[in-house]
């Protein structure tokens, strides 16, 4: 089922998702998937999506990407959710 709804499902969909449902949604899917999703996405919505992971699955999925967008994720993860340096695009 999650291969089936990582295919399915659009990122600019899941980056306006609630928090609880976003989070429901991003349990289903594998750090392959979540990584491609947050690669589609600005870098203040790839952040929103993997902020509220765990350690390991925010790593599985920072190593899914390519370089240039981890750097930029990884860039803004430390800021307070909604501040400049969360929101500032890279």
């Amino acid at each position: 089922m999650a291969a089936a709804l990582g295919n399915m499902l659009d990122g600019d969909v899941l980056a306006e998702m609630n928090d609880h449902v976003r989070e429901g949604m991003i349990d289903l899917l594998d750090a392959a998937q979540v990584g491609e999703i947050a690669s589609e996405l600005d870098t203040d919505d790839a952040v929103a999506i993997i902020d509220h992971m765990d350690d390991a699955d925010q790593a599985a999925v920072l190593h899914a990407l390519n370089a240039g967008d981890r750097a930029a994720i990884e860039a803004a993860l430390p800021y307070p959710e909604e501040s400049a340096g969360r929101l500032m695009q890279r």
